[in-house]
């Protein structure tokens, strides 16, 4: 169930999207349209999902204006008391929501600390009845002095002790040097086998295009034989039951490039775990396909990795948090900080996630600015490492 539904118009994806994933990296459950499950009808979807919503983010901007879906949208969160109004562009909200105060986004490049940004947090904060201290990030953390104050508003004052430290940073420096958490564990110790079907639903061409037309009709075979391939397990489209996870997506073109859009999502509850674009112009159509595939495979393969060694407070939000963190580590990218915080925050339980977060530490560490905080990425790299081996020493 989403506690954000966010409003926008559709010129303003991109900058809906950088919101959606500013207050997901917060450990919020998101919702915007592009998460509709292709069986589902566009208005029933719609209207479930605002009455379900706790807070209802609309994003005004020139084209939002003459939107009657977003006036709509936004009537519906005024009625309930829970509207939260932004400005993309400078414009101010149309009569009669310009009786509530709104933020001012234009120009935000996704800067947590932005004032403005802050505002939609703390309201947003305020409807779903989170407390701010759970939405604490790792910059929040680190900005305290060198006596270990900050790791102890992490509950962790048993790290304040120079011996315990000394002997977490040798088992995180042997753990981390096997190549991360899928390394903390005992010698022979079993994995848990966890069987994760996926189905793979056929791609929908969003143009006429030919190109477009053509890469959609392959895709979905490319992905489940890929899938089989790595010896993962692919539900038939007419199974019965109903499929763990779907992987579906859809394709544009102009004649010239292509765009894809893959995700990954959880039926049962509606929700995605990950999404991604890709692009490429119409000549490198084959490795396009190719790129689909290994990018689709590896995220089906940590999705198997982030169950097979769960918690009971693992949830499908906290899930799509360790997926969509460890996708963006496979891709290169490190900055992962706030993401793996709302995980830890979301399932203090999970271990995976708190070796996930100890290897983001440690890779911060080494590229913080000062002495001062890579001396504090590091005590908490240790922290969270040894709160993984004590929650589950066997995986």
């Amino acid at each position: 169930m989403p506690e954000v539904f966010i409003s926008y118009a559709r010129p303003t994806e991109n900058e809906a999207r950088r919101v959606a994933e500013a207050l997901k990296a917060l450990g919020f459950d998101v919702w915007l349209d592009e998460e509709l499950l292709p069986h589902r009808p566009y208005a029933e979807v719609i209207e479930e999902r605002l009455h379900q919503a706790k807070a209802v983010v609309v994003l005004w901007s020139q084209q939002a204006l003459h939107s009657q879906w977003v006036r709509s949208e936004a009537n519906h969160g005024r009625a309930a008391n829970k509207l939260v109004q932004a400005s993309l562009d400078g414009t101010a909200p149309p009569m009669p929501f310009d009786q509530i105060q709104y933020a001012k986004l234009n120009g935000w490049a996704g800067d947590p600390q932005a004032p403005e940004w802050r505002k939609i947090a703390r309201s947003i904060e305020e409807l779903t009845e989170r407390s701010p201290d759970v939405r604490r990030t790792v910059p929040d953390l680190i900005d305290q002095p060198g006596d270990g104050a900050g790791l102890s508003r992490m509950q962790l004052p048993f790290w304040r002790s120079a011996s315990a430290r000394v002997l977490a940073a040798v088992l995180l420096l042997a753990a981390l040097a096997g190549g991360g958490w899928f390394t903390l564990q005992r010698a022979g110790s079993a994995r848990l086998t966890v069987e994760t079907p996926f189905q793979v639903l056929p791609f929908k061409a969003l143009t006429a295009d030919p190109a477009s037309k053509a890469l959609a009709a392959v895709s979905d075979s490319d992905v489940a034989g890929a899938l089989a391939q790595g010896g993962m397990k692919v539900a038939s489209t007419s199974g019965g039951g109903g499929p763990r996870f779907v992987i579906d997506g859809t394709v544009d073109g102009d004649g010239a490039r292509l765009h894809a859009r893959v995700r990954l999502s959880e039926p049962r509850s509606d929700t995605t775990i990950w999404t991604a674009d890709f692009a490429a112009p119409v000549s490198d159509a084959p490795r396009l396909r190719a790129e689909i595939s290994a990018r689709a495979t590896n995220v089906a393969r940590l999705t198997q990795d982030a169950l097979s060694c769960r918690s009971n407070d693992l949830d499908v939000s906290a899930l799509a948090l360790m997926v969509r963190g460890r996708d963006a580590v496979s891709s290169g990218n490190w900055n992962s900080l706030a993401t793996v915080q709302a995980l830890v925050r979301r399932a203090p339980n999970y271990a995976p996630g708190h070796a996930f977060f100890a290897d983001i530490l440690l890779r911060s560490a080494a590229s913080a600015g000062t002495n001062e905080q890579a001396a504090s990425f590091r005590t908490q790299a240790v922290a969270e490492a040894q709160r993984a081996r004590s929650l589950r020493p066997d995986c």
